[in-house]
């Protein structure tokens, strides 16, 4: 155990922040400690090691935002009060605990907070179109920029510079550990041997026109066994062959046993399902600097996934599913890195060795 300070800011919104955060986190030889606003998906025995600083909200539902902030921020409203406070605990325990570098995934404002407090910081890349003021003021702020993914899955458009300073750990998740051959998983969900199963991983809607045009398919369909893992609320006029699972705390067996994975692009989900080189299709959703379509548009110019810019009619899938059948799994690995996290983790413990004071 080395004797640095490993700080990581961890955004709230989504699980992928927290879950690349913990994957990464565990592997490092250091002394950890966590900020955000929510950390509650740390709560597993392995993450009993880390020191968590849990921040106000800076967001108060009371108080309309006017977006009047200069364009090198992202997101700085004036006067609300968890802003304030946040701000006074993270200065506060940086100083406290003596942090040698900080981890950012991500924020530029945290990120420039770190540095102007002279806290070295690491920024973590995501795909989407990031060539902004606040995010290059970001990115020259720090002291290495870090990519979960390999380099040539890299936003074609990226700066030669951006691209120098960043270390191309390769892609991970949480599955790196999980050996279920496709027949176990099967056996241990008992999906019917001879027919084909769809697994859709909700998050692109649930409810309304995509539960009619879900439900029709399911029923146009009936060769097709189609599985839906999220909060989707199950339906008494569901189709025999439609059936709800909820949210899952593992999906991997309802993944590792599909024949095709239906699902939006966010970190974890295309991370998963390159883990298990699933055939994959694509239904990118809306996000900030559109980072899913943009990762979406990799997927497609590699044929690791077949994208889809909305769900298709019920007649028309059949084409999509055979489809997806020729897309090329290998290259959808091959965002996946063996010991990735592992790597980040000793670029991050190098970085703070050959920064500390």
């Amino acid at each position: 155990m080395s004797d640095c300070r490993i700080g990581f800011y961890v955004h709230h919104h989504g699980q992928g922040h927290a879950n690349r955060t913990r994957e990464i986190a565990r592997q490092l030889e250091a002394e950890v400690y966590l900020f955000g606003s929510d950390l509650s998906l740390f709560s597993a025995p392995q993450d009993e090691r880390f020191v968590k600083v849990h921040l106000p909200s800076d967001v108060d539902e009371r108080k309309a935002v006017k977006e009047d902030w200069p364009e090198a921020l992202h997101y700085a409203p004036l006067g609300i009060k968890g802003i304030r406070e946040r701000t006074h605990l993270l200065t506060r325990y940086f100083d406290q605990f003596n942090i040698d570098l900080l981890v950012v995934d991500v924020s530029v404002e945290i990120a420039m907070l770190a540095r102007l407090c002279g806290v070295p910081t690491i920024y973590m890349r995501q795909h989407g179109y990031r060539t902004d003021a606040a995010h290059c003021m970001a990115f020259e702020s720090a002291s290495s920029l870090l990519a979960p993914y390999p380099a040539d899955w890299d936003e074609p458009d990226m700066p030669a510079w951006v691209r120098q300073k960043t270390f191309y750990a390769g892609g991970f998740s949480r599955f790196s550990t999980h050996s279920l051959t496709k027949d176990e998983a099967r056996t241990q969900l008992e999906m019917e041997e001879a027919k084909p199963y769809a697994v859709l991983m909700s998050g692109f809607g649930g409810s309304g026109d995509w539960y009619k045009k879900l439900k029709q398919t399911a029923e146009e369909n009936s060769e097709w066994q189609w599985w839906v893992l999220g909060p989707v609320p199950a339906s008494a006029s569901a189709p025999s062959n439609l059936k709800f699972w909820g949210i899952q705390n593992d999906p991997y067996p309802f993944l590792r046993g599909a024949d095709v994975v239906i699902a939006a692009a966010g970190n974890n989900t295309v991370m998963e399902v390159a883990q298990l080189q699933a055939h994959y299709i694509c239904l990118a959703e809306e996000r900030p600097f559109q980072e899913q379509h943009s990762k979406a548009k990799i997927l497609q110019q590699k044929n690791a996934a077949l994208v889809l810019d909305a769900w298709p009619e019920a007649e028309q899938w059949p084409y999509y599913l055979k489809r997806v059948m020729e897309t090329d799994t290998e290259a959808l690995g091959q965002i996946i890195n063996e010991g990735a996290a592992q790597k980040a983790a000793q670029h991050i413990l190098e970085q703070a060795l050959s920064l500390k004071v």
